[in-house]
């Protein structure tokens, strides 16, 4: 949130301060003065954010936010990047995850680079779908189904089979 009050406040401060807009922010915080911009955007910011995270519609990933219904179609969807799509890719994140057995039955622990955005672009038919803010929404859906994955089949990210996700981070709970 903090780069993007930066970039408000710099690249797109005349928009930002713009008589053209219902309330600018200068008047919302009563001055022009940088800090007490900076403090006031953050504030809103924050607002927007709680708002975000206390809707029972809302799904969030980070800064994201998409509605349950929409998850819900995705996750029924059956064309490129739809349920099949994001089923495989939590199964091949968990795969590629899941720590190699070495003799003796000990595990070796592993290290695996779990990106889904460039995991997305190998979906056949999906460069499309992922143009402009449609790659925004596909990584965010996908990191939704990935923390459902972890919420629901591991005991503190840790799997039966010995893979260790990182818990979840700003997914709010529940399903769609």
């Amino acid at each position: 949130m903090t780069a993007y009050a930066d970039y408000l406040l710099t690249t797109a401060r005349e928009q930002l301060l713009s008589p053209f807009v219902p309330v600018s922010l200068a008047e919302l915080v009563g001055g022009t003065g940088e800090a007490l911009l900076r403090a006031g955007l953050l504030g809103l910011l924050d607002t927007v954010r709680a708002v975000l995270l206390s809707s029972a519609s809302l799904r969030t990933w980070g800064h994201y936010a998409v509605t349950r219904a929409s998850l819900a179609e995705c996750w029924d969807d059956t064309g490129p990047l739809g349920g099949n799509d994001l089923r495989s890719l939590a199964a091949a994140v968990e795969h590629a995850a899941t720590p190699a057995k070495r003799r003796h039955g000990l595990t070796a622990p592993v290290t695996a680079y779990t990106a889904v955005g460039p995991r997305l672009r190998q979906v056949p038919g999906a460069a499309e779908l992922l143009a402009g803010v449609g790659y925004a929404s596909a990584v965010c859906r996908a990191n939704l189904t990935l923390a459902d994955v972890v919420r629901g089949d591991s005991e503190q990210g840790l799997f039966e089979n010995g893979c260790r996700w990182p818990v979840a981070r700003s997914a709010s709970q529940g399903t769609p």
